[in-house]
């Protein structure tokens, strides 16, 4: 696990410097809306990995703040949109439940999923 903080760790550092340069840079300021590595807590054995390529700016848009989270959720933010009883995720995490619940009839390889990205910073489109 220590090879997880190191890398937590590096990621927030990274962050900071962006937002030093967001502080002075007008365009990267606009642009950069934050950080997260994780989107769901994490499972030493997951059934399933979910590695997207960057997060989205979902967060800035609901929060209007640039997000910062480095460490793994208390939650998974595919399944317990829907265990919460509705729907009121994002678009994909509505597909990816109904794609268990009612194709593949494995909810629980869902639940017990770890979600993260290849990269962990969040920019608005150009």
């Amino acid at each position: 696990m220590s090879e997880l903080y190191e890398m937590e760790n590096d990621v927030e550092s990274f962050a900071d410097d962006i937002e030093n340069i967001a502080s002075y840079n007008s365009d990267v300021e606009e642009y950069y809306k934050g950080t997260q590595i994780y989107f769901s807590d994490l499972d030493c054995n997951p059934g399933i990995m979910f590695l997207g390529i960057n997060p989205g700016q979902g967060y800035w848009k609901q929060n209007h703040e640039v997000v910062r989270r480095y460490e793994p959720l208390d939650y998974n933010e595919y399944y317990d949109f829907y265990d919460c009883g509705g729907y009121s995720g994002y678009q994909l995490a509505k597909d990816w439940v109904d794609i268990f619940e009612n194709r593949v009839c494995r909810l629980d390889l869902l639940k017990h999923s770890v979600k993260s990205n290849c990269y962990f910073f969040c920019y608005k489109k150009c």
